[in-house]
């Protein structure tokens, strides 16, 4: 019976090392700033650290996020990769509510010493309410190219409140209006009009050279006030100079405009 019960003993004991062993071997990363409170069309930036002696010679990451709180702005490695004398290979794409990025030092001799930063995101804030910022999946290697078992990323909020919401007080206007809200911006803007019925319109943004820099809505537009987002960027994506820049309203009954500068 005591034979037994030594033999359970062992086992329990062997069970609770295996379990310390593992726990102990989980890497650990965070987002740097935990949580942050940001307004409409502030710029914020989201790090992702290590804070133990590890070598790591790559680090890919994918994280979801509301992209209608935030969009994305791109992202690279961090300050740590930066810091390195070789060649670090890195990419980053980005969807309407996810991003994926990766960082890789080539080189024999050549990888990251932690602690430090590993990855960067820049992201603009654009609608109000609480972003919950969380990683899909992260792969860590060694310096051997090895992957790293056991990484754990937990999320972090954006918080996106008060600022200046909207032109619009509840009450119709008397006459067709259009005004633009944050004006100068950077780089977020509202295109916001009020027609007094349903109706067919098309809002294009000028430069002061009367070029077309971005059509922004050609189609039905129903009689109720009514925003439509600028996100400072070009037809083709790339972003727009800071400057003045013209918005147009062209509809079947009214023709509105105005101005909005661009301060980046």
């Amino acid at each position: 019976m005591r034979t037994r019960n030594k033999t359970i003993l062992l086992v329990v004991a062997t069970l609770l090392g295996l379990l310390q062993y593992s726990a102990a071997s989980a890497v650990d990363l965070r987002f740097s700033p935990l949580d942050q409170n940001m307004e409409i069309g502030q710029e914020g930036t989201l790090s992702i650290m290590l804070d133990e002696a590890l070598d790591v010679r790559t680090i890919e990451v994918t994280v979801t996020f509301d992209g209608n709180i935030i969009s994305s702005q791109g992202g690279g490695s961090g300050a740590a990769f930066q810091d390195l004398s070789c060649y670090v290979w890195e990419d980053f794409s980005a969807s309407e509510n996810q991003w994926t990025g990766f960082a890789v030092s080539l080189g024999v001799d050549c990888f990251v010493v932690g602690p430090g930063e590993l990855f960067t995101w820049d992201f603009v804030a654009e609608g109000y309410g609480q972003c919950n910022i969380t990683a899909v999946s992260v792969m860590l290697m060694d310096q051997a190219g090895e992957e790293i078992s056991d990484v754990e990323l937990p999320p972090a909020v954006v918080l996106v409140e008060g600022g200046e919401t909207s032109a619009w007080d509840g009450r119709m206007p008397l006459q067709p209006t259009i005004t633009a809200v944050p004006n100068p911006c950077n780089p977020m803007t509202s295109i916001e009009f009020w027609l007094p019925e349903p109706t067919d319109a098309r809002l294009v943004i000028y430069d002061m050279k009367g070029r077309c820099v971005r059509t922004l809505l050609d189609g039905p537009v129903s009689g109720e006030w009514t925003s439509v987002r600028w996100d400072g960027r070009v037809e083709n994506g790339q972003a727009a100079p800071s400057g003045v820049y013209l918005y147009q309203l062209v509809s079947t009954k009214k023709t509105l405009s105005g101005r909005v500068t661009l301060a980046r």
